[in-house]
């Protein structure tokens, strides 16, 4: 208002002025010098009005232009962060600032507010596969960052619904809006890790099998050479090693005068048969090349002429990528002997075998009533639980009646003695419905659970076939066992779609579920306060895929392999039985001629791959 006030002055009211100054004054003491110097003095400021005027209104084309500037480049900065395919997260004193469409996308959030209101640690597992704190390794990549400017990443995430995926991260300390903050950029790196991985565990079962060759080869080497039996490779008729048995069963000293010989040059010219030994050894190396193996007993002839019986045993192999012929050369002259010693042998091993079937007989017995019994062991610890979930609402129930009851009685015996005033009327009908509502909610508890606990116990007993429709019937199976689960910290997701009906031996498939999950709750979860379980299906035609995953202790690597043996178990000063996974694998690959598969590794928690065929 100031500024108008002195442009309307200087304007209007100081050139006025200074004319009436002129006019009032008389004409004969005006002197034409100060009218003059009026006249321009006005004209000077109505110019220099003038130019304020027209600098105003630049300056306020100039600031309109600038706004309109600042508004599109924050509208371009705006659709750039939202609209970029690159996941970004703003981050300042480690809380969310801003995150853009692709970051929500990414960690799989319904919507922008719900990501921004979640802790920072709900995006990632409470352990990194090398078992570091999550929050511990995030904490020391903040701090590099804070130090260095920038920091690049892999990361074990976590997505809204559980699901655990490898991104890679870079950190950028950035100024936003005159705030220093932390500028995140996320990339889904989950198949290429999972790849990553894979290789590396490819790469280590081929060193191990590499290994493994070379001790063949060691083991191979040192049987040939140093075994009892004479041993040696023949090729193309002439033969190009031997051991040193082999020499001293034909009293040969030297290796390479052995070697020169043909193979018609150690045997006679009939055998025993009236055959040729041509023709017989013909017929042989045939049969070895056609069928990889021949076995027969032959006569020979010493360097000394005198004649030597053995057994030979032709092998077709392949040694340093040439065809060879293996041959094992026994003696056998005390064939007699050797017979009679053969057949007593035979005898002893007939008995054995008997015994060792009966013995395996009574084992399968065993081991069939110790699965039985497992099985009600676990119906019973259902049993268990339930009846201690049911008495909770019925007591309820129970005093709730009771107290009802008494109120009423109080209440007829003031109607009856004339004595019921409204107040007390009201008072009984506000209780009675309260106590009815509370009776009704608990029996209604009650018989949920009595129903769901009655549907897994019939099941389990039985191994009847029958239409379900699997997520509710998944649902009723975590009933069942919630008097269990609802005391620990471990939180179980299923992702089953609700469209999936199937005809299924139910007993058998309630089996399979109930024992993964106690097995989770017994070993994975073993001193660990929380966790968490997900249960997820597909079916594609009649194959029910089921994963199953815990992020529990994981297994160890010398362990894996004999986790579906019978009576194995890591848990046995605890009462572990050993027929969990044994009693899911049978059931897997029996019942439902399927697969399963198990990947662990310690502290990464264990994933269960089952097929079944329905």
């Amino acid at each position: 208002m100031k500024y108008w006030y002195s442009l309307f002055y200087v304007v209007v009211l100081f050139p006025f002025a200074a004319l009436a100054s002129a006019l009032d004054a008389p004409t004969t003491k005006v002197e034409n010098s100060d009218l003059y110097l009026n006249i321009f003095i006005t004209i000077f400021f109505l110019i220099l009005i003038s130019f304020y005027i027209k600098k105003q209104r630049v300056n306020k084309q100039s600031m309109a232009a600038i706004n309109l500037e600042l508004i599109q480049n924050n509208k371009k900065f705006g659709a750039l962060f939202n609209d970029i395919s690159e996941s970004i997260i703003l981050l300042k004193d480690e809380k969310y600032l801003d995150v853009n469409h692709s970051a929500v996308e990414l960690f799989g959030y319904p919507d922008k507010d719900t990501f921004l209101n979640t802790p920072i640690a709900s995006v990632a597992p409470s352990y990194q596969p090398n078992g570091e704190l999550s929050q511990n390794m995030v904490a020391r990549y903040f701090n590099d960052c804070e130090k260095h400017g920038h920091v690049n990443f892999e990361w074990l995430s976590k997505s809204f619904n559980g699901t655990a995926f490898w991104i890679e991260v870079s950190i950028t300390k950035i100024e936003f809006n005159s705030l220093n903050v932390l500028h995140l950029v996320c990339r889904n790196i989950n198949e290429k890790k999972l790849l990553q991985l894979e290789l590396e565990a490819r790469s280590r079962q081929l060193q191990t099998l590499n290994q493994e060759l070379i001790e063949q080869k060691m083991i191979y080497e040192s049987l040939f050479f140093d075994s009892s039996d004479g041993v040696s490779l023949f090729s193309k008729g002439k033969f190009i090693n031997c051991n040193n048995a082999l020499l001293a069963m034909f009293n040969f000293t030297d290796k390479e005068q052995f070697l020169q010989l043909s193979a018609d040059q150690l045997f006679p010219l009939l055998q025993p048969s009236g055959e040729t030994s041509s023709k017989a050894a013909f017929r042989h190396l045939k049969n070895c090349y056609r069928n990889g193996q021949e076995r027969f007993e032959w006569v020979l002839t010493r360097s000394d002429s005198t004649p030597l019986w053995v057994e030979l045993v032709l092998t077709n192999i392949t040694y340093n990528k040439e065809n060879l012929i293996h041959i094992v050369w026994r003696d056998i002259s005390s064939k007699a002997l050797l017979e009679q010693q053969n057949a007593l042998k035979n005898q002893e091993l007939e008995f054995s075998n008997i015994e060792l079937k009966s013995t395996i007989n009574n084992l399968k017995e065993a081991q069939k009533q110790l699965v039985e019994s497992e099985k009600m062991a676990s119906l019973g610890a259902l049993v268990a639980g339930v009846a201690h979930e049911i008495n909770t609402p019925v007591g309820i129930s129970l005093t709730g009646i009771t107290h009802f009851q008494e109120v009423s009685a109080k209440i007829n015996e003031q109607f009856i003695n004339h004595k019921l005033s409204q107040k007390s009327l009201t008072k009984y009908l506000t209780n009675a419905q309260e106590i009815s509502l509370l009776i009704h909610n608990n029996l209604k508890r009650a018989s949920e659970l009595v129903s769901s606990f009655k549907q897994i116990a019939v099941d389990q007993s039985s191994e009847e076939s029958r239409t379900i429709n699997l997520k509710l019937y998944m649902d009723e199976i975590l009933a069942s066992l919630a008097p269990i689960t609802a005391k620990t910290g471990i939180k179980i997701t299923v992702n089953c779609p609700q469209d999936i009906n199937i005809n299924i031996a139910v007993g058998a498939l309630s089996q399979i579920i109930s024992n993964l999950v106690m097995n989770s709750l017994d070993h994975a979860y073993h001193g660990v306060p929380f966790g968490d379980i997900s249960l997820s299906f597909s079916l594609k035609n009649r194959l029910l895929h089921i994963i199953y995953k815990d992020d529990g202790i994981g297994i160890d690597d010398h362990d894996l392999p004999k986790i579906f043996d019978p009576f194995f178990t890591t848990n046995r000063e605890n009462g572990g039985s050993g027929l969990g996974l044994n009693i899911v694998f049978n059931i897997v690959t029996t019942t439902f001629h399927g697969a399963i598969y198990c990947k662990s590794k310690r502290n990464q928690g264990v994933q269960f791959d089952i097929s079944l065929i329905i």
